[in-house]
């Protein structure tokens, strides 16, 4: 699903409404259907709703609505905010069908008006300001907003929170919505799946409301957001197929007290379909792997360089490092002559990003299309320290296209770089992926999944949504405290078997 500016949003619109036709007021009536939709399927008939409509087209949304809900049996009062001179045509073309409505009440509140009582048992659902804000809210509408946010109903917002920007907030000082729900048209805000505005989107949807297809295809941008439907497909096995076909795999994790590590992100490996899996293990480690992951060759561990050597690994099409091997400077050694005896893309996690971090002329010897997964701050170490995820996004950007990486922004709604700078958020996973082993486990689905013949890129989107979906099937018995990361890896045949079934 592609993600939007909204320039681009309104270009969009504007094709549709000339090329389908339709009048701009009919596509308003769409989007009031959706919204209505979403009511009924969260809410009773019984649940009593409070409106607030601004000036704009958001308002317009906002009446329509209105007048659908009354249609419906819902009991619904209407405040028309007076914010400016003039109301869009299509907002008080909406006002004008409420003519005759007798069970639905209207109230206009300007700044001059107190404020109204709202008993906590109402939904309110606002339209104050839409996606087309240029400027921090202040003034009276600021203070409509505010007033919003202390009460202690449940709050939904019409395509976007009001006061929020749709892509960088970063200078955004004024008064924001704080929605439990917002309802978005045809595509998710760039806003909405950025960590901190978390406090203003709730739990959000985007519903269609027929824009033309064509004009979204034909319509670039460089962020998406990655659904079951947006995958790669994964690849089918023939009858004849051997392990051979699949690749052999070389982990390099683990180190005194983090052998854990090495076990996690070596049995993800193996359940995400190489052909052969390596690892390279200190020597107390030999007991543990042998009796956790028997699949699993060892390369045991002697003075730490030699299995570094370009001859040593001639027999690993891919390599991965990073999980649990700490930084002491013999394993900082290792990763150099690694790296620099590696040809194929390789897959970096947790230490081997620090020690990297610590000597960046790494970098620029890393093989084109490798893949790094940090969390935010290791990016920061890696980069810069940023104080907004926009920001981090953007620089995660620069780097992906300069070096030719594929980055993997760890966190809610995980986001994957490619080497053009391309944004691809992940739409799977849950709260109760973040416990200790999560990541170590996504380091061996992705190493599993390019062992196995995926594209770099291919195997990291593919390799977080499924990372993500296991998650979301095992917090279906565990609750967000008992969930661990031996749990993901235990659902990652369910995870594979149901992205089969839609493909």
């Amino acid at each position: 699903m592609k993600i939007f500016k909204s320039p681009q949003i309104r270009e969009i619109d504007k094709t549709t409404i000339e090329q389908e036709p339709v009048l701009s007021i009919n596509l308003m009536e769409r989007a009031a259907w959706q919204l209505h939709k979403f009511i009924e399927e969260k809410f009773s008939e019984d649940k009593p709703i409070t409106i607030f409509a601004g000036p704009g087209n958001n308002g317009g949304d906002a009446v329509a609505l209105a007048r659908l809900l009354t249609d419906t049996n819902y009991n619904a009062n209407l405040w028309l905010l007076k914010i400016g001179k003039d109301r869009s045509a299509d907002c008080q073309a909406n006002i004008k069908r409420l003519e005759g409505y007798s069970n639905i009440q209207i109230h206009e509140l300007s700044d001059n008006d107190k404020f109204p009582e709202i008993p906590a048992n109402h939904l309110i659902v606002e339209g104050i300001f839409g996606s087309g804000l240029t400027r921090p809210a202040e003034g009276w509408p600021a203070e409509v907003i505010e007033f919003i946010n202390t009460l202690p109903n449940p709050v939904m917002s019409i395509d976007i929170p009001s006061g929020l920007f749709s892509e960088d907030n970063r200078q955004n000082n004024g008064a924001i919505i704080k929605a439990d729900y917002t309802v978005s048209f045809e595509f998710p805000k760039l806003a909405f799946v950025l960590p901190e505005n978390e406090l203003y989107v709730g739990e959000w949807q985007a519903r269609s409301i027929g824009l033309l297809p064509k004009t979204i295809n034909d319509t670039s941008t460089k962020y998406y957001y990655t659904t079951e439907n947006d995958l790669p497909l994964l690849k089918n096995r023939t009858k004849y197929a051997h392990k051979g076909h699949f690749g052999h795999a070389l982990l390099v994790a683990g180190s005194f007290g983090k052998t854990g590590a090495a076990v996690l992100a070596a049995k993800a490996c193996i359940r995400s379909g190489s052909g052969l899996l390596s690892i390279h293990i200190p020597q107390f480690s030999y007991s543990i792997m042998q009796s956790c992951v028997p699949e699993a060759m060892l390369v045991i561990d002697e003075t730490e360089q030699i299995y570094c050597q370009k001859d040593h690994l001639e027999p690993f099409t891919v390599v991965g490092a990073g999980p649990g091997i700490g930084q002491k400077k013999s394993m900082r050694e290792a990763l150099h002559t690694l790296i620099t005896n590696t040809d194929a893309p390789m897959v970096l996690d947790a230490d081997a990003l620090n020690i990297i971090s610590q000597n960046h002329e790494l970098m620029d010897l890393l093989p084109k299309s490798s893949i790094l997964t940090p969390h935010p701050k290791e990016f920061d170490r890696l980069t810069k320290k940023h104080e907004f995820h926009y920001e981090r996004i953007e620089t995660a950007r620069e780097m992906a296209e300069k070096q030719k990486l594929i980055v993997v922004l760890k966190g809610a709604n995980t986001a994957v770089i490619d080497v053009n700078g391309d944004v691809h958020f992940n739409s799977t996973g849950n709260p109760a992926m973040a416990k200790g082993g999560s990541g170590d486990v996504l380091t061996g689905i992705i190493l599993g999944l390019l062992s196995s013949g995926y594209d770099p890129i291919d195997a990291a989107r593919l390799g977080v949504f499924v990372h993500g979906r296991a998650a979301d099937l095992a917090l279906q018995i565990e609750s967000e405290e008992s969930l661990i990361a031996t749990d993901i890896i235990n659902h990652l045949g369910l995870a594979y078997k149901s992205i089969r079934e839609l493909q």
